[in-house]
């Protein structure tokens, strides 16, 4: 009974008046909508929760592994026994885009080194590449795109001699691995089997044998994403650590030069946590220069880590593109909102404009 007295005056104080009320208000549902921007009426009510919940909730997990979905090149026949137990597994259809063997050099002439070789870790390495960009896209949105290929040289006779060697390279949206095969005095199949069991191992995802040689060289990290994005054919948003973006996403995209306090405002608007959304940052830009690499890599560092995207997107369609059939809340500020209703970014034509913004 003696603490009667004490919760009254308690309650009744106008400062436990004014923050039970901000403290409800701040927890109302926010209003957003799905298209170019995303608005919540209470930005500061947003923060304050937002500062409550990280006192008390724990880091978000890492996002899961996502799965590749792969296009398969052969420059020849050797690799292709590898595919047999991946063809018979069910539901290889949601790893395996396609296989593709090119046999003939005219088949495969734009995929030569500098040299003119068809077989070489420079040609591997391109036809890696360009597997990859086959498979963006109809990948699914729970998997990730990936492109492995194999050029071989081996005699036409069926002897074994010297001189024989394989070159296997596997391109993801992070990494770049490339193996180099000693091929020398194996005969014909059991070079072939040689070369399978390693493409078997690489896209069934089980352990490379121990005979194999670790990969030769390794490309990863900002550099191999922006080789990437600066040669696909196809608009491509790439996480900076290997995951997919969720099927509904908040995305804000920006400069980044640098992150500020603005950014992450906008991003926690309407959310309990900035770790709901995401961050783009493309390289490509209507109005500015191709961000250069090391002014990509540094900006990326200037996240803190946050959850982000580098992107080749320049334009509202083709981040559409991009995402695919996501649902997506792109949060934008003031100026952007300016373009994307300018004509002039749609070749003046004013209908175009209103049905992209439609």
């Amino acid at each position: 009974q003696s603490l009667y007295p004490i919760l009254i005056r308690t309650f009744l104080n106008p400062f436990m008046l004014f923050s039970t009320s901000l403290l409800l208000f701040a927890l109302r549902p926010g209003h957003t909508s799905t298209g170019y921007t995303g608005y919540t009426l209470s930005s500061f009510g947003a923060r304050f929760t937002s500062s409550l919940m990280s006192m008390s909730s724990p880091p978000p997990p890492p996002p899961p592994q996502p799965q590749p979905y792969f296009t398969l090149t052969f420059l020849g026949g050797a690799g292709l026994t590898g595919l047999t137990p991946i063809l018979t597994q069910a539901g290889c259809s949601g790893k395996l885009h396609k296989a593709e063997v090119l046999y003939s050099k005219h088949s495969s002439s734009h995929l030569t080194d500098p040299a003119g070789k068809h077989v070489s870790a420079a040609v591997a390495l391109s036809a890696a590449k360009s597997a990859l960009f086959s498979s963006v896209p109809s990948c699914p949105l729970s998997s990730s795109p990936a492109g492995l290929a194999a050029t071989t040289v081996l005699p036409t006779d069926g002897s074994s001699n010297t001189h024989c060697r394989s070159y296997v390279a596997l391109a993801t949206l992070w990494s770049c691995e490339l193996w180099s095969l000693d091929l020398n005095g194996l005969p014909r199949p059991s070079a072939f089997d040689a070369v399978g069991d390693l493409v078997g191992s690489l896209v069934s995802g089980s352990p490379v044998a121990a005979s194999v040689p670790p990969p030769v060289s390794v490309s990863s990290g900002p550099e191999w994403a922006y080789e990437l994005l600066t040669s696909s054919p196809h608009p491509l948003m790439i996480p900076t650590v290997p995951s997919t973006l969720p099927a509904s996403v908040t995305l804000l995209p920006g400069s980044f030069n640098p992150l500020h306090s603005g950014h992450v405002s906008m991003l926690r608007h309407g959310a309990l946590s900035a770790d709901e959304g995401w961050l783009e940052l493309s390289v490509a830009n209507v109005d500015k220069p191709t961000v250069t690499l090391e002014d990509a890599r540094a900006r990326l560092e200037g996240l803190g880590g946050r959850r982000a995207v580098l992107s080749n997107c320049a334009t509202f369609e083709r981040k559409m593109e991009a995402l695919g059939g996501r649902d997506v809340e792109f949060r934008v500020g003031g100026d952007t909102v300016v373009r994307v209703f300018d004509k002039k970014y749609y070749g003046g034509d004013e209908r175009e404009m209103e049905e992209a913004a439609a």
